[in-house]
């Protein structure tokens, strides 16, 4: 039987190599992003999908890149811009009251430390450590439902909360599994092979680079 440290180690090779040839290509992903363009985008992608967000940004990111241009733009105007991408009015709230925090305590800077994040209207976890690892370069794990399952499977672990994704315990367990170096690829493997294989229904496990350590594939 694989010990967990083992499989620990194994899950950075087996992602890592898989990030190579299957990362998704999205315009918040190619390192031009400033960390509130970041932000923004990852505002927008909860409960959101990414194809929407993607058509989104693409015509309107210079209209709204920055505290400034949002204040600038206004709720009614944000609305409006969002409306045909089937996003909802409460997005546009919480993107203008985020642009008015951060233009009244921050000079229009995000933060780059999570206490300061988490303070900000709408931030939570998942939202400042995407902040901190893909803006900040910051060794920190993601977590949100669709890499918990795949955790879950891969090493039984559980949580006895109702929202796992509050639960610290699996916060530190995906900690542990951040590589040194590469801890955004990681991070981006991780987000990407639990929303496209590891599905919660007919997870597509001929897919997936994580067989040779997942319980849940060898339970079947």
């Amino acid at each position: 039987m694989v010990s967990r440290t083992s499989k620990k180690k194994k899950i950075q090779e087996l992602l890592l190599n898989w990030q190579k040839s299957s990362s998704i290509t999205y315009p918040w992903r190619q390192g031009e992003y400033t960390p509130f363009q970041t932000l923004l985008t990852e505002i927008l992608l909860r409960k959101t999908n990414a194809p929407k967000v993607k058509n989104y940004i693409n015509r309107t990111i210079r209209e709204v890149g920055s505290p400034y241009k949002i204040k600038e733009l206004g709720v009614s105007a944000l609305r409006e811009s969002l409306k045909p991408y089937g996003m909802s009015n409460k997005k546009a709230e919480e993107l203008s009251a985020l642009a008015e925090r951060l233009e009244s305590d921050f000079s229009g800077a995000v933060p780059s430390d999570r206490v300061n994040l988490l303070n900000l209207p709408g931030i939570g976890n998942y939202i400042a450590n995407c902040v901190l690892c893909f803006s900040f370069n910051k060794r920190v794990p993601i977590l949100d439902v669709n890499i918990i399952r795949l955790l879950m499977r891969v090493f039984s672990i559980k949580s006895d909360r109702a929202r796992p994704r509050d639960d610290l315990k699996l916060w530190k367990f995906a900690e542990s599994l951040l590589p040194e170096k590469q801890f955004k690829e990681f991070n981006l493997a991780l987000l990407d092979l639990s929303m496209r294989v590891c599905k919660t229904k007919k997870p597509r496990c001929h897919e997936c680079p994580l067989t040779e350590i997942c319980d849940f594939f060898k339970a079947q």
